[in-house]
């Protein structure tokens, strides 16, 4: 990678942020300048490494800034002033897209008229948030340090086999599957992350990668 690239940028797009969360790729993350550009990696099947669909994770992406927990710039389109909106203004904050498909966004009023809503534009989002939230794969995904100088193929991998976090897994397992996980013939892998993702995400828990869920449900070493 280069010093453009995903991980050495502090700040990342809306595409960009909604790649990390589909892909945990930094490359992938790269790759994202527009929404087509998400669209286009998006149902790629389960061995390339797709951990959500584009909807799935645009709904925890959204859940996540509307429970305030994650903040999200934006541009007001008529004032140009930059704009953090407040939990309780992402109940009527809406996506939509430009005909090329960049990003926009606008509230959309009770009403429903969306005409007189204000709007906003050029969504930027903390690189370390989305990382604090959507953890790095532990299959060697890289996330250098800040202004290390280094880029990702000099940065030392790393990782992140963490017993603790398949122990905060596998209470939802247990209530998933009270009888026991079922096996792969009946339950896929991507079944079983959506499935646990989905419940954490319900209980305001950070979902650990897929590789630490296939590990807490024993179908990983």
């Amino acid at each position: 990678m280069n010093d453009k690239s995903a991980s050495g940028k502090s700040v990342w797009s809306m595409p960009m942020a909604l790649s990390w969360v589909m892909w945990r790729d930094f490359d992938r993350v790269s790759d994202a300048k527009t929404f087509g550009d998400v669209w286009d990696i998006d149902g790629q099947d389960e061995a390339a490494g797709q951990i959500l669909t584009y909807s799935e994770a645009l709904e925890r992406f959204l859940n996540r800034a509307a429970d305030g927990e994650l903040p999200i710039t934006m541009v007001h389109q008529g004032t140009l002033e930059l704009v953090v909106p407040s939990p309780e203004e992402w109940a009527h904050l809406s996506l939509d897209y430009d005909s090329d498909l960049s990003e926009r966004f606008w509230f959309t009023p009770r009403r429903g008229i969306r005409e007189s809503a204000p709007r906003y534009r050029s969504a930027t989002i903390r690189r370390a948030d989305v990382l604090r939230l959507w953890e790095p794969r532990d299959d060697g995904a890289i996330e250098p340090a800040e202004n290390s100088g280094k880029t990702a193929e000099q940065a030392p991998k790393r990782r992140n086999r963490r017993p603790q976090d398949q122990d905060r897994v596998k209470p939802f397992l247990d209530d998933l599957w009270p009888h026991g996980i079922p096996d792969r013939s009946t339950l896929k892998d991507a079944d079983l992350i959506k499935a646990v993702g989905r419940a954490m995400e319900n209980k305001k828990q950070i979902v650990p990668s897929r590789e630490t869920l296939l590990r807490a449900a024993g179908r990983k070493e």
